[in-house]
């Protein structure tokens, strides 16, 4: 459950859109920045460019309805929370 969870948040947070396999990534048509803050220890900011020089993970799901393997890559959730 607990994983489920953080695949659930890792996915909400990174890009809606599944990874392209070849070619060139598409550009980013959402905020250029994120806020986190609320009950955080030090709020804080970060840029589209702030988020692009940080560590990246990439996760495989199994579309159990569309039969097929999808792709999401980005920031990592816990890397963002590690920072408030």
């Amino acid at each position: 459950m607990r994983r489920c969870l953080f695949l659930l948040i890792f996915i909400a947070v990174s890009s809606t859109l599944p990874a392209q396999e070849t070619g060139p990534a598409k550009s980013a048509t959402g905020p250029s920045e994120i806020k986190i803050g609320g009950a955080a220890a030090t709020p804080f900011s970060l840029s589209l460019d702030d988020m692009k020089k940080m560590p990246r993970k990439t996760v495989r799901v199994e579309n159990a309805h569309a039969k097929k393997t999808e792709v999401y890559e980005g920031v990592p959730l816990t890397a963002l929370l590690q920072k408030a």
